[in-house]
């Protein structure tokens, strides 16, 4: 099989883009050439050169221009390998790459939670989970919270016409615990998250691609501080956050996948009597079943019995 390789450096943070062009051949369906992205692995005391694979892109036939933009990479040695595609096509190409100096793109390799990508609290990277010949591939970041924190997560890309799931969000505190995982479809556009409630300390996010695809998305994690605000984990009643008498607590049923958000909080009182339970949230147009609100009495076997049930609709005013 021939092949060419080309060999370049890059000396800083940044973007890099591919193009190739060729002449029309007129069969669209034919793949005429493989364009694939490594990068050196710097292996300490080692002899033999090692490169990592960053990106896989075809260039069929009728392409003329194949462009392929925004590849966030790190400062290092780098190849790129122009393979013949399915059908062996004898004809030239021109290949071009540029360089843009940033620091707003994530950074190639980033596969594994030990190599990923800052993000600072307020800002934002664009990344790309480019093709692989094998595999998918999956872009890890880190961010740290210096206080309680209601963060937002945002995460947009172009459309993709398809509604099938295009990427899977996965967020984990520093014990590799998963605190959420949302799914963003190739036509949603825009994916928030929502407020969740996190304490102070680092996190990492996982953005795993789920479908080929070489489109760039933007990925933007927002805070606030946290006044008297439900952090996560409160899943299971074990893990019930203190709702103080007379005090107003917020909360935010986060979007999963595969699974729904339960928030549990729990309460003290010293002997009988009965107890006033105010459950407010923003009106939605419709009469759908939004929120089920339940109080349980914890039993010495470990169940535990339901008091009360009630359905605060999107419709729906303060419930009491």
């Amino acid at each position: 099989e021939d092949y060419e390789a080309y060999v370049f450096d890059v000396a800083s943070n940044g973007a890099l883009n591919i193009v190739l062009e060729h002449e029309n051949v007129t069969d669209p369906g034919k793949c005429g050439w493989v364009v694939t992205l490594y990068k050196l692995l710097d292996k300490v005391n080692s002899k033999e050169k090692e490169y990592k694979e960053l990106a896989y892109y075809e260039s069929f036939w009728a392409d003329v221009t194949s462009d392929w933009k925004d590849i966030g990479i790190t400062p290092g040695t780098y190849c790129i390998m122009v393979t013949p595609g399915l059908y062996f096509l004898e004809s030239e190409y021109t290949l071009k790459t540029t360089f843009t100096e940033s620091d707003s793109y994530e950074k190639e390799p980033n596969d594994v939670k030990a190599d990923a990508t800052p993000v600072a609290v307020g800002y934002g990277k664009y990344g790309n989970t480019s093709n692989r010949s094998s595999g998918t591939d999956m872009d890890w970041y880190t961010f740290t919270l210096d206080q309680d924190s209601c963060v937002n997560i945002s995460f947009t890309h172009p459309d993709g016409t398809f509604p099938v799931v295009g990427w899977t969000i996965t967020l984990y505190n520093a014990d590799n615990q998963k605190i959420t995982q949302f799914a963003s479809r190739r036509t949603d556009l825009v994916l928030k998250t929502g407020k969740l409630g996190l304490k102070t300390g680092t996190y990492h996010l996982c953005v795993e691609a789920q479908t080929d695809s070489a489109d760039e998305y933007t990925l933007v994690i927002g805070s606030e501080k946290a006044v008297n605000f439900e952090f996560e984990f409160n899943d299971i009643p074990e893990e019930a956050i203190a709702l103080p008498q007379g005090i107003s607590m917020s909360g935010s049923l986060a979007d999963r996948l595969l699974s729904l958000d339960k928030d549990y909080y729990k309460f003290n009182v010293e002997g009988n009597g009965y107890i006033d339970l105010t459950f407010t949230h923003e009106l939605q147009e419709g009469d759908k079943n939004g929120w089920n609100i339940r109080v349980l009495k914890p039993l010495p076997d470990g169940t535990y019995y339901e008091i009360v049930r009630r359905i605060s609709k999107w419709n729906s005013g303060a419930m009491e």
